[in-house]
């Protein structure tokens, strides 16, 4: 395929994405997209308050504070900490929240409203690193990768709710990509690492980063000083609280994907329809897939872990989020809307890493480790009908 025939491409791979943001647009503008919860409404920050942002659900989700956060990424705000749940947690995610401050030029509105539709832009981004990848040629295993990363349940899930996942999993992907050979590499994944510190997992991304004139020594350096020291500014301006927020979302090996399996398919199992009930099985499957999405995702773990690629970046970009999911606890695992996106970048490279093999064989790798991933889609257009009655 010439890239004359990009746009054409990226229109059609967006039809899914602009429909999940067409609906949630739907339900009150593009602030919407922040997910404001009941709770958190009354202490939201002036600036946001404002504007008047819906509040569709008790909790609401996370984009909520980053949006805030980026009105003052200095953070020098004292009003920060009663309107966001845990400040010093959430600022550790400091990159998409400064960038939104940036672009809007610190004007209120347009800060929120950047921040907002950041993912959209990072979406985009994502699409075109893959589409450079596969240089630019539409056949099926490029099309396979392209449906896998971008139509996936953590991408149209950190879209949707403007969360950060996306957007350091796409700079994560930039890196292994584009600049595989570079001495930018460890430089954008310590960016992904103040988009979301996860994104330290993928340090082994950099490793092959010596054959390219980067010294061995200095790869920490670049990787982890930068994010130590935005921690520590945050240890200092904050004191001990968030310090060690996070490391309950974490348990014993295995401890709770087998508790979840254990719990979920006979629940399943017995909530299966009659099969002439055509009206409950939309919904059955819908559901069975929130359990397959687990089950797919422990495919591309085990692949990864079976098929060790040291000098990969691609591989090391995923590696330790295919050792993290077994140690992910209950606070993550509670719905595949949180795990699917944490988990973002193994589904990533676990993609990439099949489109570059290139064997037939691998399809079926492709289909049990994707199938499950599916979910957000199928959920996407199971809330179709209700809108086009309307």
């Amino acid at each position: 395929m010439r890239p004359i025939l990009t746009l054409p491409v990226l229109l059609g791979f967006a039809l899914l994405p602009a429909l999940s943001l067409l609906l949630t647009v739907q339900q009150g503008g593009v602030l919407a997209l922040l997910s404001v919860g009941q709770v958190f409404e009354p202490r939201a920050l002036p600036a946001l308050a404002a504007l008047a942002p819906p509040a569709n659900s008790t909790y609401g989700y996370d984009g909520q504070f980053y949006a805030q956060i980026a009105l003052d990424p200095t953070l020098s705000d004292p009003a920060l900490v009663p309107a966001i749940d845990n400040v010093a947690y959430r600022a550790r995610r400091i990159a998409l929240p400064a960038l939104a401050w940036l672009l809007g030029a610190g004007q209120s509105a347009w800060v929120i409203h950047a921040y907002a539709l950041l993912n959209t832009v990072f979406w985009l981004l994502l699409a075109v690193c893959l589409l450079r990848h596969v240089h630019w040629q539409l056949n099926l295993r490029s099309l396979a990768l392209l449906v896998a990363c971008l139509w996936t349940a953590g991408t149209l899930v950190s879209l949707e709710r403007a969360l950060t996942d996306l957007p350091a999993a796409a700079l994560g992907v930039l890196a292994v990509t584009w600049l595989a050979r570079s001495r930018g590499l460890p430089w954008l994944l310590s960016l992904a690492a103040l988009t979301k510190e996860t994104s330290m997992l993928s340090v082994v991304a950099a490793w092959q980063q010596r054959r390219y004139g980067g010294a061995l020594w200095q790869l920490p350096l670049i990787l982890f000083v930068p994010v130590g020291l935005w921690f520590l500014f945050l240890m200092v301006r904050f004191g001990s609280e968030g310090a060690s927020s996070g490391f309950g979302n974490f348990t014993w090996p295995g401890q709770t994907i087998l508790a979840k399996l254990q719990l979920e398919l006979p629940a399943l199992m017995a909530r299966l329809p009659e099969p002439a009930d055509f009206r409950a099985w939309p919904g059955f499957v819908a559901e069975a897939l929130e359990t397959v999405a687990l089950l797919s995702l422990i495919v591309q773990s085990v692949f990864l872990l079976t098929h060790r690629r040291w000098q990969d970046p691609v591989w090391g970009l995923g590696i330790g989020f295919a050792l993290m999911l077994w140690v992910l606890g209950p606070a993550v695992m509670v719905e595949y809307q949180a795990y699917t996106r944490v988990l973002l970048p193994l589904t990533l490279a676990f993609n990439l890493l099949l489109w570059a093999r290139g064997r037939g064989s691998d399809w079926i790798w492709w289909v049990f480790g994707n199938l499950g991933l599916s979910v957000a889609a199928v959920m996407l257009l199971l809330r179709l009908p209700p809108l086009l009655g309307n």
